[in-house]
């Protein structure tokens, strides 16, 4: 005989439903959200645009394959070491004549006429060097580089000369070298001109000079 009476039984959460006489059991599942913790990564989106770029910094070794476009004026660091030295070449002057010239004991030695330039060119003088040997008590108190052009100078230079001591029992020796930039005009004469005090003509005078010649524009 069936029992007229039933008891019923409900658990929250899980649904169970308990009859006597008869066992029946329904599960509801219920959907369990967990927070992430405090140190669980989280994919971040950024979204700017190429008016506003996220500023990045490369890691490592970049390859590049094809052409480069470079704009506007940057500047270049070349790191070669002396083992493999980057090769030049003077683009202002390919055209470039070496011309040196030596002149010893000139009459009077205070005028010294040492290179006439040839026409269509331009001398361009780096260095100059001379050895004066004056009279015991004279002084060489100065030199001088001088364009000449005709009678007179157009273009001037002057000169350090240098007290080195005794040259012998009756003379004093002086001694000019000098790294310069000098210019003298196709058709002029470089002349080189020494000063002294008290005045004097005897002199003996080794005068140098080292350049280059370019066609004249």
């Amino acid at each position: 005989m069936k029992n007229a009476n039933t008891m019923r039984i409900t658990i929250q959460g899980l649904g169970y439903t308990i009859k006597t006489g008869t066992f029946a059991l329904l599960v509801v599942l219920v959907p369990y959200y967990c927070s992430a913790g405090p140190n669980a990564p989280a994919p971040v989106i950024v979204s700017n645009t190429s008016a506003n770029p996220v500023p990045v910094v490369q890691q490592g070794p970049v390859s590049i394959a094809g052409g480069v476009t470079i704009s506007g004026t940057p500047n270049v660091t070349v790191g070669n070491t002396a083992a493999f030295p980057l090769p030049v070449q003077d683009v202002d002057r390919p055209t470039a004549e070496p011309v040196v010239g030596t002149f010893v004991n000139a009459s009077p030695f205070n005028f010294i006429n040492m290179y006439t330039v040839p026409v269509g060119k331009r001398l361009i003088v780096e260095h100059v060097s001379a050895l004066l040997n004056v009279p015991t008590g004279v002084k060489v108190i100065d030199g001088q580089l001088n364009d000449l052009l005709g009678a007179g100078p157009i273009g001037k230079l002057y000169l350090l000369p240098t007290f080195t001591g005794a040259s012998s029992s009756t003379t004093d020796r002086y001694v000019i070298s000098q790294p310069i930039k000098f210019y003298v005009a196709g058709g002029d004469t470089l002349q080189a001109v020494f000063d002294s005090f008290p005045s004097t003509q005897s002199l003996d005078a080794f005068c140098s000079f080292s350049g280059y010649l370019v066609d004249a524009p």
